[in-house]
C-alpha cells in the first residue's frame, strides 16, 4: 500500500479575502488622508504595524494548512495586501524623513553661527568652522542644547591651542632655516605641519633636531654666518673738522672690498643713535662713508 501525500482533488480556499481586502483597504486610505506631523505621526505608525503583524500571523497559521499549489495562491493574495500595507508605511516615512531633514539642517546652521561668532573672540581664523566636528549626538532630538554647545568650546579650545603651535612652529622653523642656510629642507617640516593639527610642536622639534645634525656635520665656511674678513685694502681714515670750542675726533674703520655679486645677504640691525645737534654734520657724512662699504641705513 502506498502512502498518498497528494489528494486527487486539490483543496479549495474559502474565505472572506475580497471582503477583508476591501475593509483593509478603506482602513489605510483613511491613515493616508490624515494630516500627519511628526507630533501626531506616532499612533499611526503603530497601528499600521499592528495590522502588518496581525496579518503576518493569518498567513502563517494559512499556508502551512496547504500543500505547494494553494500555497502559491495565498502568497500572491497576501502580496496584494502588503502592498496597501506598503503604501501607508511610505506615507508615515515621508512625513518622519523631512521633519528629521528640517530639523538636521536647522541645527547645523545653529551650531555654526555659534562656532562662528565663538571663534571671533578667539586667537582663530574663519576657515577653523570646516575643522569643528558636529557629532552625530547633537542631532538626537533628546540631545540638550548646553551639551553640544559645551562639546564645541572644547573643540574649539583645542584648536585654538593647535593654531598657536603652529604659528609658533612656522617661526621656530623659519628662523632655522635663515641660521643654517639652503642645506636644510625647509619645506619638509612646513609640509608636515597642520593648522590646526596636534603634530605642530613635534615637528617644530624634529627640525631643531635636523638642524643640530647638519651643524654637527657641515663645515663652519659653508653656514650663511658673518665670518671676520681680514682687511684686504687699506682703512679709509678720515678726520672731520670740528665744530668751534670742541676737540677734533679721528674715527677709522677697516673695511673689506664690498662685492655686491659675492655678498650672502644682509641682516637688518636695529640702533638708535643719539647725536649732539653740534654733532649732526659730522655723523651724516660718516653715514655715507658705510654706504660706500655696503651698509645702509635709513631714518625711521
Amino acid at each position: 500500500m502506498d502512502l498518498q501525500l497528494t489528494p486527487k482533488q486539490l483543496p479549495s480556499i474559502n474565505g472572506n479575502f475580497e471582503t477583508y481586502k476591501a475593509d483593509l483597504v478603506k482602513q489605510i486610505e483613511g491613515y493616508k488622508a490624515m494630516p500627519l506631523t511628526e507630533e501626531t505621526v506616532a499612533p499611526v505608525k503603530s497601528a499600521i504595524r499592528s495590522i502588518r503583524t496581525t496579518l503576518e500571523k493569518i498567513e502563517t497559521t494559512a499556508v502551512s494548512a496547504y500543500f505547494e499549489s494553494p500555497k502559491k495562491v495565498l502568497k500572491a493574495q497576501f502580496a496584494e495586501l502588503y502592498t496597501i500595507i506598503a503604501e501607508g508605511e511610505d506615507k508615515v516615512d515621508a512625513i518622519i524623513m523631512e521633519d528629521t531633514r528640517k530639523r538636521n539642517e536647522s541645527t547645523t546652521i545653529r551650531l555654526q553661527n555659534y562656532i562662528t561668532s565663538k571663534a571671533a573672540s578667539m586667537a582663530l581664523d574663519k576657515d577653523v568652522i570646516d575643522f569643528v566636528k558636529l557629532e552625530k549626538q547633537f542631532y538626537n532630538k533628546s540631545q540638550k542644547e548646553a551639551d553640544s554647545l559645551d562639546a564645541v568650546d572644547n573643540q574649539l579650545v583645542t584648536l585654538e591651542k593647535n593654531f598657536a603651535a603652529y604659528n609658533r612652529a612656522v617661526k621656530k622653523i623659519e628662523k632655522l632655516a635663515k641660521e643654517i642656510g639652503p642645506t636644510f629642507n625647509k619645506q619638509r617640516f612646513m609640509y608636515a605641519l597642520s593648522k590646526y593639527g596636534d603634530n605642530n610642536d613635534s615637528t617644530a622639534s624634529l627640525a631643531e633636531e635636523e638642524v643640530d645634525r647638519l651643524k654637527a656635520v657641515v663645515p663652519e665656511e659653508a653656514r650663511p654666518v658673518p665670518v671676520p674678513v681680514p682687511v684686504t685694502a687699506p682703512s679709509a681714515t678720515r678726520q672731520y673738522e670740528s665744530p668751534e670750542g670742541l676737540d677734533g675726533v679721528v674715527v677709522s674703520v677697516g673695511f673689506p672690498l664690498f662685492d655686491k655679486k659675492k655678498s650672502k645677504g644682509s641682516d637688518d640691525l636695529s640702533f638708535t643713535f643719539s647725536v649732539p645737534k653740534e654733532l649732526k654734520k659730522s655723523f651724516t657724512e660718516l653715514l655715507k662713508e658705510l654706504k660706500e662699504a655696503g651698509i645702509k641705513s635709513s631714518k625711521l
